[in-house]
């Protein structure tokens, strides 16, 4: 997409007429006025028709999303990565002034504290990340004529977050109800107990520690916990160290930006132009109907199994009870099981393994650099993430084409040193002679060797894999995933499904 400024620096309608722009650069009738994104200005007098483009902003405390489309097509789109360290410069800052006045000026008296905040005033960081949601619309209203602007942004209900079940009054009632401080709380909480040696020092005096620096985490009861005296001095001096248990609890500072900064950055869009608006999440309405949800129209879906994530309520909810109504099978799964109740027959509901409120942490690696979305794959990290007791999950394949996700599997069960290879088929409890969806006596094997799979041709998995699994000795487990507790009963050793070994019995 190359975009176009007239003579007098307005913005055209974009082109991807690269030809044209080639031989307007090569005559002199335009020239380049910017490299990324690629726009070009004309030097002659051009008509200023333009259609109506509407610019989506998605706000954010970390990242801005901008797209900017007309009724059937895009014609601009980018994801800004905010700065995070404005805070630490801030603070730098402030420490060099107060050197600079300890050194220079020592003689000069305190000044009185009568200074008074202004209306509206924001923080440094947030009044920071304000200004660059407001530079990268500016940057786009300079190469595109932008008519309308949409402002998506969401509100947090952090005591919601918290405690699901809250109402009414209890939103003035909080954890730290009827504590005189934080400290009070914060011991009461732990049972006046040392978190790090439960007591076997026998330490009577008991200090709140900071899990995080007071610089970086504050002092939020999740960032506190009760350590004796000597376990605190211990872990000062180097000599007593934490146990891996204790961590920070949920942090909300994005939560909490958003909540300041969504209508400070929509006054100020509204200040500087005319027709903005607002639009908020579909999912935290309660009212949503079907005409909410638009699909497709005179198109019929591709895919007629669908899985929808978050479908206890909201958006989510609405857009599963209309592919049913279509005629797809439906799945759907919660991090709250109790809400999908409601769900009428013919949906299917899965249970959700891994939510926020398990204990185990995760980690995703990908082959493919994709930074936003998970961590590169590197294989001594991968190991030292399983050393931690954390779950590893491998996205994105091994980044080359002709592999396929058995070989992913083999390899990456082979670099990491993993016991086995569980495979979960669908409605399949194991390995046959042959398919016993069409063969009525076909015979299930208990177990096999990855030799024998190879020569009786059976197709597990490819020949590339099965080979990799034998040559580093991997068991592989067959079980059929739909029925409940499979995937339990397996990972705990039961004997369930075909084990394909290099120690199975042979099997003629």
């Amino acid at each position: 997409m190359v975009y176009v400024l007239d003579i007098n620096g307005h913005p055209l309608m974009p082109t991807e007429r690269h030809g044209k722009v080639k031989h307007l650069l090569k005559n002199g009738k335009a020239k380049v006025v910017k490299r990324c994104p690629f726009t070009i200005q004309l030097l002659y007098k051009s008509l200023t028709y333009t259609q109506s483009i509407i610019l989506g902003v998605d706000a954010g405390s970390k990242h801005i999303g901008l797209s900017a489309t007309t009724n059937d097509k895009e014609f601009y789109a980018s994801d800004v990565e905010l700065r995070t360290d404005i805070v630490k410069l801030i603070s730098k800052r402030r420490e060099l002034r107060r050197s600079r006045r300890n050194r220079k000026t020592r003689y000069r008296q305190a000044r009185f504290d009568n200074r008074k905040r202004k209306d509206g005033w924001l923080a440094p960081s947030i009044s920071q990340k304000i200004k660059c949601h407001i530079k990268v619309v500016e940057n786009v209203h300079k190469i595109l004529p932008i008519t309308n602007i949409v402002v998506e942004t969401a509100s947090f209900d952090i005591q919601k977050i918290k405690n699901p079940n809250i109402k009414d009054t209890e939103y003035q009632q909080g954890e730290q109800l009827d504590f005189w401080n934080v400290r009070e709380y914060v011991l009461f909480r732990d049972e006046h107990i040392c978190q790090c040696c439960k007591g076997k020092t026998k330490d009577k005096i008991l200090n709140v520690h900071h899990i995080e620096s007071r610089k970086t985490g504050g002092n939020a009861p999740n960032n506190l916990i009760t350590l004796c005296e000597t376990c605190h001095k211990g872990y000062h001096n180097g000599t007593v160290r934490l146990p891996k248990t204790i961590k920070r609890g949920i942090i909300f500072r994005d939560a909490a930006f958003m909540g300041i900064m969504r209508w400070a950055f929509y006054n100020k869009l509204r200040e500087k132009y005319k027709n903005v608006s607002i639009s908020t999440d579909l999912a935290k309405k309660d009212n949503i109907s079907l005409k909410d949800i638009t699909l497709p129209r005179n198109k019929k879906l591709k895919m007629q199994n669908w899985l929808i994530t978050g479908a206890s309520g909201g958006c989510g909810k609405v857009l599963a009870l209309r592919l049913k109504k279509l005629g797809y099978t439906v799945a759907v799964t919660s991090r709250d099981m109790s809400r999908l109740e409601s769900m009428p027959e013919g949906i299917y509901k899965i249970e959700s393994q891994l939510d926020s409120s398990d204990t185990c942490e995760k980690a995703i690696q990908t082959a493919i650099d994709m930074k936003s979305v998970a961590e590169p794959y590197i294989r001594g990290r991968a190991l030292r993430h399983l050393e931690k007791g954390r779950i590893v999950i491998f996205a994105a394949g091994i980044g080359s084409p002709y592999f396929s996700t058995d070989t992913t599997a083999a390899l990456r069960a082979a670099e990491i040193e993993a016991d086995a290879i569980l495979m979960a088929k669908n409605g399949v409890d194991g390995v046959y002679n042959d398919d016993p969806r069409k063969n009525a006596d076909a015979v299930k094997f208990d177990e096999l060797t990855h030799v024998e799979v190879i020569k009786r041709g059976l197709k597990i998995m490819d020949a590339t894999a099965s080979t990799l699994s034998m040559d580093n000795d991997i068991d592989l487990v067959v079980f059929n995933m739909n029925e409940p507790g499979n995937i339990k009963r397996v990972i705990f050793g039961e004997q369930i499904g075909t084990t394909v070994s290099n120690k199975a019995e042979s099997h003629k």
